[in-house]
């Protein structure tokens, strides 16, 4: 070291892990080393955020530590994980250590990021003599952590029973000594005797024990566990279990206990004893408590200890089940034996009304099986014969040859016992499952075998009518699956066929090893014994459909078929569980077991059921179902084609085998092979029975989609390739339409960007078109048509894919029809690209589409290809429009550029009127890229904009994208535009006479209102320099003053918009400015003309002030600031042009503030307008209502003199008005394919459309087979 150093070795280089060397000098405790690397920063962290002090403590090199800490370095460092070096001394275990880091003022009690402390970690790994000291230098006794637990927690969980030990002491101690000692104890009962007076003494001194049973109760937070349930279910928490159980336990129950130390001899106590630990409480997710903790971990060993001490033997967890349950279901053989001996009922009910056996059973669990049924024949044999079952298991039958009655010959061969096993065989849950149903899901073949010997049906049915087969093929279902597989689908599990585990969610998982192999082997079992497999539940579902799911082996789907079952049934798939039979009519499909084997993926299944089809029925001729007409219902529910899901889920052996089915049974056979002809025309009718009469490549589903559609929408190209082959006639047509869009297969592809079936398609359709042009057809098929398609709205492919970003298609598509082009185009005409301009029925292209959702690749391809830039829509917008309406920057600056060029090849000046027209375009409302961009905020478009603006002057709609801007509050927007086109637009007034000031105080935008007077104190200063604003002269106040006081076309100022609509903020901010203005101009020879327009008495042309105004505003806030500012009486009293006053306008307005606001300043009660109404009946809808209101006032306040006074309400029966009489102004309208002269703006560049298919059209599809929408209809992305 020395001479590395000599040498100019630097002492704070970093290796891969930020380790210096002083990192590794301290971790291996080289004094000497640290002492000659000391010069650098001692504090240095590495990649963990651990100092060499940290490293140092771990390895529990003191000397180390204790240069360290005398060379600065920081006692208190924390890691990564806010760990300090007290932490780190903890799990090392050195007291020295700790004793020195506490020396040189470490915190004892540091957290770390989950709130651990130093106590803590020794808790947790078992340092007693770490705990010790910790506790002896102050550490808080139970801090908690991120989870809510304390350390007693953590050392229960571990099983430190001599921590555990320690830490009840330490806080009883800390609770005596918070205790006043000193304190005179109470007077003791005469009546009492001496031992008695000791015991109650030594009780009420003992401070600590109710210290001790608040920690032992005191439960986390996210779990809500206490220690004992932490103790009753870790692996060495016995003693620990034991050790809080005598703590919590009052000092006179115990006195016959401490005598004894043995776990044992106080477990075979027959004594009970009840502590006050809180043994119900309920913990974790599923409301265990601790005797379920146990259970669930088979920690027998603490049953009779937690019995003894007052738990509940057959308490319930959240899901009902009990620990007998629990244990039963996890195989803990031992603890059904502790808990059976201790007198738990064996035929408990729990979860779904199971018992213990169904989930020994369920589980297959043969041993607890076993032990459950002797407990059960208990009470009808000799208690001793029972008694001798040993506990090992040794009595148990385990080979299958010997499983018989004589298993149950240590009962006794009385008839008493063999009706004691038929009535336990014959328990059900609520479903109605017997434990032979358990069993049979199981598959464990000891149990199933055991519950059959004892009596159990094999043929017993549930409540949904499933045998135990049912259950027994079900259990196919547990084996692993490729979750990744397109042949699954969770949707199409069956519903209410596996019993939930206790702890365990329906969605979770649960896999089985060899689960085929064993439901193969139980379902045997019931074959042999008879079982009918035609037997189908409440749904129609037999056991062959549930093997055409779940056994991908195939074995068990030809057992079932070599008994006969029936390849023809219908069942609802998955089971609906509506008794309603409208409901189950509507949302239900019949699926015969083919259908739901193509829809699992399950080939082997499928391949069994074909190779079946002739065989099945020729064995009984008179059961034969294709003879026997379908009813209309049956029709009604009849499931799609299995060619539609095979289709759908893009499994090609499926489809290959279907197909292969198809085009056997429309072919001729080979008479030397089969010589039965009868025997062929039954295999081609039960073939047609499964797969329909139809060609496969002209099936549809309700909505009309062919295979194709369905292959080409998931892109599964194997499958069209299939359809397509010319070897099998499937009859497909790659021009059908579906009834949704009316779009072809192409159409779907392109959308869901599917390249390689497009590709496969356009070759499809060449080949096809070169074929048409051979033959002497009617219509001619070509290519160029077939791409350029259009649907019901007019989109073709093309549009399709350049909407949902996809350039290789739209390369595919332009190519193949520039290809047709130049081969079909004479050798002197170019080649004309018309497909790539076609407008849909909005009059969009293929480039509005890309430029609207920013797809810039698809707009370079398209604009090389020949796309013309200057269609216009509907609405005469341009492809720039949609681009900027949606803010994509690279977009617009690609289509600038664009246009730029395209302005300089017609040769047009950069200020001339046709250079504008490009750049610029303006749609039929006048709006410009730039009014989009300004209305929707997107700041970055707006300065690409600016810079290829042409002019310095704005162009199109007199609402200029300063209103635009203003509007919806976007004051960057505004900024850029105000600084290039303020100065000769700032005072533009739109159709309503309204400038930017007015737009941002009426949308209550004060961000832009302080913009815009600043850019008109700045332009309207004569001097045009920010630094002179302050100084500015008469004639640029006067200037300004105009500007803010101006009125619209109905004669509101930007202070009565703000009011009329609530905008308080602006109506504040123009306050203040008014104010200025006429302090200002109250000094200046000149203000003597502005100086009325900018106070309180100037109205609009309807008479109203702003007062009035605000009075007729959403809320009273901007009434209430306006009122503070007024003191004239008269201006409160002042009616509009229909005499009503403010107080008319509150009232009717329902402002309730406001109203006793005006009252208070002496506002008049019994002003009249024209309609004769008092300011108490404005609030009244109409004017009959207002007479009624007037007469009911005064009948209820008559005068004083007795005379009935003239009516309130006047004679005068003018027509009705509101008081808002004054319609709120729209600047923003929504689009209408009809222009209207009125209309401004739109909001947006979007259509509101909805495309929808025929709503005469049936709705009645699968809920599996969903219609397939083309992503991006026009409310999708314009």
């Amino acid at each position: 070291m020395k001479l590395l150093l000599a040498h100019g070795a630097i002492r704070n280089l970093h290796d891969k892990a930020w380790h210096t060397p002083l990192h590794v000098a301290a971790a291996n405790g080289s004094l000497e080393c640290v002492r000659l690397l000391t010069n650098v920063y001692v504090n240095v962290s590495d990649r963990m955020g651990h100092t060499p002090l940290h490293h140092a403590v771990l390895g529990g090199h003191t000397e180390v530590v204790r240069f360290l800490l005398e060379s600065g370095a920081s006692v208190n460092a924390f890691d990564k994980y806010d760990r300090r070096a007290m932490h780190w001394a903890a799990v090392c275990g050195q007291v020295e250590i700790v004793e020195l880091l506490h020396l040189f003022g470490a915190e004892v009690n540091s957290r770390d990021k989950d709130q651990y402390t130093a106590l803590h970690v020794a808790a947790a790994v078992g340092n007693l003599v770490i705990v010790k000291c910790l506790i002896d230098l102050g550490a808080e006794l139970e801090p908690i952590t991120s989870r809510g637990n304390t350390p007693l927690h953590l050392a229960c969980l571990n099983g430190h029973d001599d921590v555990v030990e320690t830490l009840l002491d330490a806080i009883a101690v800390a609770a005596v000594r918070a205790t006043d000692t000193n304190s005179p104890s109470s007077s003791l009962s005469s009546n009492l005797s001496t031992e008695s007076h000791e015991e109650l003494r030594a009780n009420r001194q003992d401070a600590g024990f109710s210290a001790i049973v608040a920690a032992v109760n005191r439960s986390s937070d996210l779990d809500h566990m206490t220690p004992v349930h932490l103790a009753a279910c870790s692996t060495n928490g016995a003693y620990c279990l034991r050790t809080l159980l005598v703590a919590t336990t009052p000092r006179r129950g115990l006195a016959s206990a401490m005598s004894s130390n043995s776990l044992t001899s106080l477990g075979q106590s027959k004594a009970r004893f009840h502590s006050l630990a809180v043994l119900d409480s309920p913990g974790g997710e599923d409301g265990c408590q601790p005797l379920h903790m146990a259970a669930l971990h088979g920690r027998y060993d603490r049953v009779e200890l937690l019995l003894d001490y007052g738990a509940t033997i057959d308490a319930r967890d959240r899901l009902g089940n009990t620990a007998l349950h629990i244990a039963a279901d996890r195989g803990h053989e031992l603890f059904i034996v502790s808990l059976l001996r201790a007198g738990c009922p064996w035929d408990l009910r729990g979860q779904q009304g199971a018992t213990a056996l169904h989930r020994s059973a369920l589980s297959g669990f043969h041993d607890c099986l076993f032990r459950l049924i002797a407990a059960a024949v208990k009470n009808v044999v000799d208690e001793q014969l029972v008694n001798k079952l040993s506990d090992d298991g040794t009595d148990i039958p385990c080979s299958h040859d010997h499983l018989d009655l004589v298993d149950f010959s240590s009962f006794g061969q009385s008839e008493a016992v063999h009706m004691r096993l038929r009535e336990i065989m014959q328990l059900r849950d609520h479903q109605g499952r017997t434990v032979v149903h358990a069993a049979a899901l199981g598959a464990n073949l000891d149990c199933l075998k055991l519950v059959l010997m004892a009596g159990g049906d094999p043929f017993a049915k549930d409540l949904l009518g499933r045998t135990p087969l049912h259950y027994a093929v079900a259990s196919c279902a547990f084996a692993a699956r490729d979750n990744s597989s397109p042949s699954k689908d969770a949707n199409l599990m069956p519903q209410n066929v596996f019993y939930i585990p206790p702890g365990h969610d329906r969605d979770e998982c649960i896999y089985r090893t060899n689960a085929i192999g064993e439901a193969i082997s139980a379902s045997s079992v019931f074959l042999k014994l008879g079982a009918d497999v035609n037997v189908s539940d409440k749904f129609g579902c037999t056991a062959l459909h549930l093997a055409c799911a779940f056994d991908t082996s195939g074995v068990l789907v030809q057992h079932l078929i070599d008994g006969a079952a029936d390849l023809f049934v219908m069942s609802t798939w998955p089971p609906t569980q509506t008794d309603n039979e409208v409901d189950r009519r509507t949302f239900s499909r019949m699926y015969s077991p083919l259908h739901v084997a193509v829809s699992y993926g399950n080939s082997a299944a499928v391949k069994a059921i074909l190779s079946a089809c002739p065989t099945a029925y020729t064995a009984d001729p008179r059961g034969l179902k294709f003879d026997q007409p379908k009813n209309e219902i049956n029709r009604h529910l009849q499931a799609p084609s299995p060619f539609l899901y095979a289709a759908w889920r893009g499994n090609d052996k499926i489809m290959e085998l279907l197909l292969d089915a198809w085009e056997k049974s429309t072919g001729l056979f080979d008479q030397e092979h089969h010589t039965d002809r009868r025997w062929v025309a039954d295999k081609d009718k039960s073939i047609r029975e499964h797969l329909g009469d139809m060609s496969p490549g002209r099936v549809t589903d309700a909505v009309g989609h062919t295979p194709l559609h369905f292959a080409a929408h998931f892109g599964h190209t194997s499958i069209c390739q299939l359809l397509l082959d010319s070897k099998y006639r499937t009859g497909v047509s790659i021009g059908a339409k579906d009834c949704v869009y009316r779009g072809h297969a192409l159409h779907h592809a392109a959308a869901q960007g599917h390249s390689s079936v497009v590709a496969l398609l356009l070759k499809h359709a060449d080949a096809q078109s070169q074929l048409s042009n051979t033959t002497k057809c009617n219509s001619r098929f070509t290519t160029t048509d077939f791409c350029y398609e259009v649907d019901e709205h007019g989109r073709t492919a093309l549009m399709l894919a350049a909407q949902n970003n996809h350039p290789v298609i739209l390369h595919l598509i332009l190519s193949v029809t520039a290809d047709v082009a130049s081969r079909t185009a004479s050798p002197n005409e170019k080649p004309a690209s018309l497909g790539v301009n076609l407008t849909d029925v909005f009059g969009r292209t293929a480039l509005h589409r890309a430029a609207a959702n920013g797809h810039v690749e698809c707009v370079k391809l398209l604009l090389s290809r020949g796309a013309d830039i200057t269609i216009r829509d509907f609405r005469q917008r341009h492809a720039l429009h949609m681009a900027a309406a949606g803010g994509k920057l690279k977009t617009v600056r690609y289509l600038l550029r664009y246009l730029t060029k395209l302005r300089i090849k017609y040769g047009y000046a950069s200020d001339s009127v046709d250079a504008r027209n490009i750049l610029c375009p303006l749609d039929q409302y006048g709006f410009s890229p730039l009014h989009f961009a300004a209305y929707r905020g997107h700041v970055d478009c707006i300065q690409i904009l600016l810079i290829h603006t042409p002019s310095e002057r704005l162009r199109g709609n007199i609402y200029t994208p300063l209103h635009c801007a203003a509007q919806n509050g976007h004051q960057q927007c505004l900024k850029l535009l105000l600084d290039k086109f303020g100065e000769s637009h700032i005072c533009t007034k739109d159709a309503h006479g309204r400038t930017a000031l007015h737009i941002a105080a009426l949308s209550n935008q004060v961000i832009c209102l302080e913009e815009v007077i600043r850019q008109a104190e700045l332009h309207l200063n004569s001097s045009g320099s920010a630094k002179q604003v302050a100084h500015s002269s008469p004639t640029d106040r006067t200037r300004f003053a105009s500007f803010i006081a101006q009125p619209d076309s109905e004669g509101c100022t930007a202070l009565m918009l703000s009011a009329k609509f609530g905008s308080s903020a602006c109506v504040e901010r123009l306050l203040a400015v008014h104010n200025q203005l006429r302090a200002q101009l109250n000094t200046s020879l000149s203000g003597d003309i502005l100086f009325d327009s900018l106070s309180f008495n100037v109205h609009d042309v309807n008479g109203r002030t702003v007062l009035h105004h605000a009075c007729t505003a959403p809320t009273d806030t901007a009434g209430l600031i306006i009122l503070d500012h007024i003191s004239d009486i008269g201006l409160i009293m002042q009616p509009d042009r229909l005499h009503r006053t403010a107080l008319h306008l509150a009232i009717a307005s329902g402002l309730a503030a406001l109203t006793e606001a005006l009252i208070q300043r002496g506002a008049d009660l019994y002003a009249v307008d024209t309609e004769g109404r008092i300011p108490v009946l404005s609030a009244a809808p109409s004017i009959p209502v207002a007479a009624c209101l007037s007469l009911s006032l005064a009948a209820m306040f008559p005068p004083i003199d007795g005379q009935t006074t003239e009516n309130l309400c006047t004679h005068n029966r003018l027509s009705h008005r509101s008081c808002q009489s004054d319609e709120q102004l729209t600047l923003i309208t929504h689009d209408s394919p009809t222009p209207s002269p009125k209309t401004l703006m739109s909001t947006s560049t979007t259509e509101d459309v909805t495309l929808r298919r025929n709503p005469n059209e049936s709705d009645a599809i699968v809920s599996d087979l969903t219609p397939l929408s083309l992503p991006g209809s026009e409310s999708d992305f314009f």
